[in-house]
């Protein structure tokens, strides 16, 4: 199993601005292990992982989406752990969440974490991962707290056909509601 990721995105709140990503808590393009953001949340690399350059249509089509062309691949057994982030950063509290990714799987487990991120009562925890069920994949999302007052569960089952394409998953609570963007549809 392994997958690439090329960006990942974590906001607190979704303010529109100027520059899309100058209110990002986090952000990783995966040039490296630094986060791009205000405070530099290095990533640890866990396991058996690979910083690669795109080409052809996957190094233009991370460029026009913001990126710079470099993805991270991970391979079954690693995987990158942001932890709580440099001073806490993404220990995050409140009620608004967006978490940006853009990710393809050239194949699969049952169960594979893209991010995931565990709290203390008044912390947000989140996750977002593909899951086989069967003969089917989904994109699955979790976002909790007690301030929330419980878990908000979405998925998406992926068409067979575009299991190994790229993908680009937003996922966002304002506070309500939970919202799972799948290539900029609303699913």
């Amino acid at each position: 199993m392994y997958y690439l990721l090329t960006g990942l995105f974590l906001f607190s709140a979704c303010e529109q601005k100027d520059d899309l990503f100058s209110d990002a808590i986090a952000y990783w393009s995966f040039s490296d292990v630094n986060d791009s953001a205000a405070d530099n949340s290095r990533m640890q690399e866990k396991g058996n992982l690979q910083w690669i350059t795109l080409d052809g249509d996957a190094a233009r089509d991370s460029k026009q989406r913001g990126g710079d062309g470099k993805a991270v691949k991970l391979d079954g057994s690693g995987w990158l752990d942001a932890v709580q982030g440099a001073n806490d950063e993404l220990n995050i509290t409140g009620k608004q969440i967006t978490i940006a990714v853009r990710i393809k799987a050239d194949s699969l487990k049952d169960l594979n974490p893209v991010i995931t991120k565990s709290g203390d009562d008044q912390s947000i925890a989140y996750s977002l991962t593909l899951a086989k069920d069967g003969e089917d994949l989904f994109i699955r999302t979790m976002l909790g707290s007690d301030d929330i007052g419980g878990a908000h569960l979405l998925k998406y089952k992926l068409p067979k056909e575009e299991w190994h394409d790229w993908h680009d998953i937003v996922f966002r609570f304002n506070g309500r509601g939970s919202e799972l963007y799948v290539d900029g549809l609303l699913r």
